[in-house]
């Protein structure tokens, strides 16, 4: 959820945090509600200056196994469309190549706010509690002015 507190803090400055609260309380969709597959640019994101550290990474990191080798988190279309690009990313990381590991960012927003890096929640739901943060700790604030 803490990732997602800098969209939640760009919504509440723009303007747009109950209008994208509203929206996600509405959908039953697992999808990510930022995602828009038809557009163009910059990823796939409708707000990608503002993706959560999840998306950031996708694609470009890798996690450890069970086993203590890394492996590109990616998905399965990146796997089946895009196969060349793909073996030999899994290629060189098994030959050695840095790549940055997720599971190190990880622990980095642990070390910022440890509650807030507790539980991890599907990716709708980290945006809603993110929203709700903001939106509870902006209330308190006018409250006291």
């Amino acid at each position: 959820m803490l990732e997602f507190l800098p969209f939640a803090y760009h919504l509440y400055h723009q303007g747009l945090a109950e209008q994208w609260l509203d929206k996600i309380n509405h959908s039953d969709s697992s999808i990510c509600l930022i995602l828009n597959p038809t557009q163009a640019g910059a990823g796939l994101c409708t707000e990608y200056p503002h993706r959560g550290l999840i998306c950031r990474l996708f694609g470009y990191s890798a996690r450890t196994n069970k086993y203590g080798k890394k492996e590109l988190v990616t998905c399965q279309i990146i796997k089946t469309e895009q196969t060349e690009a793909y073996e030999q990313a899994v290629l060189k990381i098994e030959t050695g190549t840095e790549v940055p590991v997720m599971n190190q960012f990880y622990m980095q927003l642990h070390a910022i706010d440890f509650e807030l890096t507790q539980t991890f929640y599907p990716i709708n739901e980290a945006i809603r509690r993110a929203i709700e943060t903001v939106l509870q700790y902006y209330a308190y604030r006018e409250i006291i002015r």
